[in-house]
């Protein structure tokens, strides 16, 4: 039985300097409702507070330019400014902490003798903070400070002077007002179109300790009693905060002999449940603590969504990862509705780079419109490959044959519309957008990948489940006749037909059949050489490169065993981009799908799946003598435990959801015991395993 509360203490946070920004301070948050603290140039000790409901919504007018009308001005997240303490001492000292366990955050500011400690969490299933502080000597003086209900992107932009990328015929915000009842105050900021969100507030004083109770509320009259139903309750509030964190990391285990990624990996699973959970928002590139300035206000369909979930599904924590499908499910028409007039047809589904509020974008046809931000096609199908592994690894048969398969059916059918046969006698794509890559390009290989795995699931589903889908059959035609990935002998997979990759480029926009997709075989040796030229190529240029590009390509060198090699990655990482309470920024725009994909990446080289196949060890590093991992989740719906000690690996046991034939990769020595028959083909150990049954391996 793990002792989770020791073993997670030794794994907190903790900060013993004066954390300037939301890169630096702790954070916690309940999925919806965030805070992280720093300090401010004046000394105040700050909490941010932030919440992912909380969006603008203006109307375009017709002076306003085409990048004017984005949703980034219109209707992007907004930040709500935070609780200013101004602290009674000056020159004093400072540390804080968060446990992960509790999912609480702890302070203290001392002063010869004279300190002022205080803890904070936020509220389950309230959009609600508490905050509570007792006074000895020293004195904590709370202010709220509202943020301008102006979109972060405008007030980024016109801060710097980049006048071509913010908007000219941006209105001022609307002012707030305050209102008073029940002895809380309410910060009210009507949006600029209609309806309000709102920030009510009030101080409870009992001795030397006082506690503050903040509410958070969106198009609603502000609640001046919920205040003090939260205080008279707070036993009850506090004892729901902790069923849920103490539960939560029962799901999963993971130790490593490598400190500084142990500690890594579980915060970021603590980051995550955080940031979202089901019956929650997008886990958009701000999660619940959005920044005053980012040009990065909303959700990003082209990697940050995705990569942001690519944890979850390994760590056994598909209960967080649920607000994915949900969000698609829930804004299914807006999806109906981005589909260019044309072609729409109350079933196509399609998704532009980045959404707000809904996931309404604009997108433009290939061959006929030329904005590249119209032209990413492979959006929504890079979304929809996370919610096909999110559903494989519940092993949910019915949602894989029901409203998933409907959803890549009509987007893949969607993008066919657009395909052409030409003199070759193969179909090919008219030129779309590969992101973070200028130009658009024929046979983008973003587009391409992407199509290709789609059309290859969807024949399996409809064989698998006897679906005998028509408009899926019509796809083969397509299908046997898709013209190849766009693959050069020396460079490896480029952006696109007669597009080579010619500049240093971040993202591995062009190298998805590799990872995630998995359409290449590397126990191939010519598809094998073609992973490793291709990545090789693309890190020969390495002025672009940033955080994901050195977890994509850890993974993908997972993929291959290579463990040092996925390793020098992540230590790059760590030693370059990663801030000092773990997230993660590009030129001071705080955005958060890097770390989970690391932590991702260091699951990949513990435990890879793909369909049927489970490989245990099979990339860990030669620093990573010991490590230990129980209920990970494989695609195929089977729970994964394993034990590796002084570099050798002594039991591998696999539960599974359903029945599944398996292929176990792992260095077992000779003839391990097993408590069921199984096969060994020189590389994988072949078994069936039933319903609820778990079969366990002992090295020979």
């Amino acid at each position: 039985m793990i002792d989770y509360k020791s073993f997670l203490k030794k794994r907190d946070m903790h900060f013993s300097s004066f954390p300037k920004n939301i890169f630096e301070g702790p954070f916690t948050g309940n999925g919806s409702t965030g805070i992280v603290f720093y300090y401010k140039e004046d000394g105040s000790l700050y909490m941010n507070l932030g919440n992912t409901d909380i969006y603008d919504n203006r109307l375009p007018t017709d002076e306003m330019t085409y990048r004017e009308k984005e949703n980034l001005f219109l209707s992007p997240r907004l930040s709500l400014g935070g609780f200013s303490f101004a602290v009674s001492e000056k020159d004093f000292e400072n540390e804080m902490s968060v446990s992960l366990y509790d999912g609480i955050i702890s302070g203290r500011i001392f002063k010869d003798g004279s300190t002022a400690e205080f803890t904070a969490y936020t509220v389950e299933n309230e959009e609600a903070v508490v905050f509570s502080w007792k006074e000895n000597g020293i004195s904590l003086l709370p202010s709220f400070c509202p943020s301008e209900a102006s979109s972060p992107r405008q007030k980024m932009m016109t801060a710097l002077g980049e006048t071509a990328r913010s908007s000219k015929h941006y209105a001022p915000a609307k002012k707030p007002y305050i209102k008073k009842g029940h002895g809380a105050t309410a910060f009210i900021q009507p949006k600029f179109t209609s309806g309000n969100y709102s920030v009510t507030y009030k101080i409870f004083e009992c001795g030397n300790e006082k506690t503050l109770i903040c509410i958070i509320g969106n198009n609603t009259v502000p609640d001046f009693e919920k205040t003090d139903e939260i205080f008279e309750n707070l036993s009850a509030v506090r004892a729901s905060h902790d069923e849920f964190w103490h539960n939560f990391y029962t799901k999963s285990f993971l130790e490593i002999d490598d400190e500084e990624v142990d500690k890594f990996w579980w915060i970021q699973l603590y980051k995550c449940a955080c940031a979202t959970r089901s019956g929650k928002r997008i886990f958009d590139t701000a999660g619940p603590w959005l920044d005053n300035f980012t040009a990065w206000p909303a959700a990003w369909w082209n990697l940050n969504v995705e990569l942001n979930y690519s944890l979850l599904y390994p760590a056994n924590h598909l209960e967080i990862a649920a607000s994915l499908p949900e969000t698609i499910h829930n804004h299914i028409e807006e999806l109906r509705n981005n589909v260019p007039e044309k072609y729409r047809n109350g079933k196509y589904i399609t998704v532009g780079r980045n959404t707000t509020e809904t996931l309404s974008t604009p997108c433009g046809m290939p061959g006929i419109d030329d904005k590249e931000i119209e032209l990413e096609l492979g959006n929504i199908l890079w979304a929809l490959h996370n919610c096909y592994v999110h559903f494989s690894s519940a092993a949910d048969d019915d949602a894989l044959k029901g409203e998933f398969f409907d959803n890549l059916k009509n987007s893949a059918c969607y993008i066919v519309n657009y395909l052409v046969k030409e003199d070759d006698g193969k179909y090919h794509l008219p030129p779309t957008t590969s992101p973070e890559y200028p130009g658009v390009h024929k046979d983008c290989n973003y587009t391409f990948s992407l199509l290709f795995w789609a059309m290859e699931t969807l024949f399996e589903l409809d064989e698998k489940y006897g679906i005998g889908d028509g408009e899926v059959a019509a796809l083969k035609e397509y299908f046997d006749d898709l013209a190849e990935l766009p693959y050069d002998e020396k460079q490896g997979f480029l952006i696109g037909r007669d597009s080579p990759l010619a500049m240093s480029h971040r993202h591995y926009s062009h190298l998805l059949m590799i990872y995630p997709l998995h359409l290449l075989d590397e126990y191939n040796k010519a598809d094998r050489n073609k992973i490793i030229k291709s990545i090789e190529h693309w890190h020969s240029m390495p002025e672009a490169l940033l955080g994901y590009s050195q977890t994509g390509a850890a993974s993908m060198l997972a993929l291959l065993g290579e463990g040092n090699k996925a390793y020098e990655h992540i230590r790059f990482l760590f030693n370059g981009f990663i801030c000092p309470n773990t997230m993660y920024n590009e030129d001071m725009n705080p955005v958060l799908e890097t770390p989970p994909a690391a932590a991702r990446s260091i699951l990949d080289m513990v435990m890879y799946s793909h369909k049927n196949e489970i490989r245990v060890f099979d990339a860990v590093p030669d620093k990573w003598q010991n490590v230990r991992y129980e209920n990970l989740l494989a695609e195929s719906g089977c729970e994964v435990s394993a034990n590796r000690i002084n570099g050798k690996t002594v039991s591998v046991s696999v539960r599974a959801k359903k029945e599944r034939n398996i292929r176990l990769k792992a260095d077992l020595g000779s003839v391990p015991a097993c408590n069921k028959e199984y096969s060994f083909n020189g590389t994988h150990y072949i078994f069936d395993i039933n319903a609820g049954e778990e079969i366990i391996f002992t090295a020979g």
